[in-house]
């Protein structure tokens, strides 16, 4: 007769083999991320994955959003599980029909999407999921797409004009953006920060007027005057009271509806001389189409 004690040891040690023999499906992790993703909760949906995990959204017309490894796996939830509703459908050719709803895709006018999902499992984990777009609906979200990256863009301009940056940043900008200034700003979304805080005491005016916008895949191509007047220390140079006014052109990289990467080039030269730190040339001459600081 077996003790209890060896009962219950026994029965825990059966309730435990679904888990101890791998028997994970692509199915049933898929099914997960939809429980987190409905209750909103990153932190459960990014342990599903390897550290090194991988997931892939491919919509044809668009460049791939690749977010990988574990800090861009998070950025990946923080912005697809906000309002989320992720139906798991049946598998067919080795692939999971999915059906996704949320803030995101709504923001593109999508109410819902269609998605091939292909998984990798590695033990009951996900190493990399691969979500395709239903091609019926390509056409119609790749313009949406670029028309609501080229409004993220636009927005944070507007914002930054009304002395919003930082609601700004908070709305269009990725947890793990990367920063590729000529400007002296530091590091990811702490540096971002940290330099408007900066830049608005020695400019409070700072005005952003976009002359031009492009959208070309994932990116955004901006061309801009900034006005300004220098009323405070700006890199060691007391406050001048001068006005200043400069060229800029920007380019910013954008997934899945929030800045990743951005790039930019500033006349830096025409905003030393009108705060007096660089003498101005006598000769030279820019070309009569320029608008900028002559």
């Amino acid at each position: 007769m077996i003790s209890m004690h060896r009962f219950a040891l026994a029965a825990s040690l059966l309730l435990a083999l679904p888990a101890l023999s791998g028997e994970a499906s692509p199915t049933s992790a898929l099914q997960a991320a939809a429980a987190a993703c409905a209750q909103g909760d990153v932190k459960k949906a990014l342990g599903l994955f390897t550290d090194d995990g991988t997931i892939r959204l491919s919509v044809e017309g668009m460049p791939d959003e690749l977010f990988e490894g574990r800090a861009w796996i998070r950025v990946f939830w923080e912005i697809h599980s906000k309002g989320c509703k992720l139906d798991v459908g049946a598998a067919k050719d080795g692939a999971v029909a999915v059906t996704l709803a949320n803030e995101r895709f709504r923001a593109v006018g999508a109410p819902q999407v269609g998605f091939q999902a292909r998984v990798t499992l590695r033990g009951d984990e996900i190493a990399s999921l691969q979500l395709t777009l239903d091609p019926a609906q390509a056409p119609t979200i790749s313009r949406a797409i670029l028309n609501n990256n080229r409004a993220v863009v636009l927005r944070f301009s507007d914002k930054v004009n009304r002395k919003e940056e930082m609601s700004a940043i908070d709305e269009c900008v990725a947890s793990e953006y990367v920063q590729h200034s000529i400007m002296p700003v530091g590091p990811g979304i702490p540096g971002l920060r940290e330099f408007y805080v900066r830049f608005r005491k020695a400019f409070p005016d700072i005005h952003y007027t976009v002359d031009d916008t492009r959208a070309d895949g994932d990116i955004i191509a901006q061309r801009m005057t900034v006005r300004m007047t220098h009323r405070g220390e700006f890199m060691g140079v007391p406050a001048t009271g001068n006005p200043v006014t400069v060229t800029k052109m920007d380019f910013w990289r954008l997934m899945s509806g929030k800045v990743v990467e951005h790039w930019d080039a500033v006349d830096r030269l025409g905003l030393l001389q009108q705060i007096g730190v660089v003498p101005k040339l006598a000769e030279w001459q820019t070309s009569p189409g320029f608008e900028g600081f002559r």
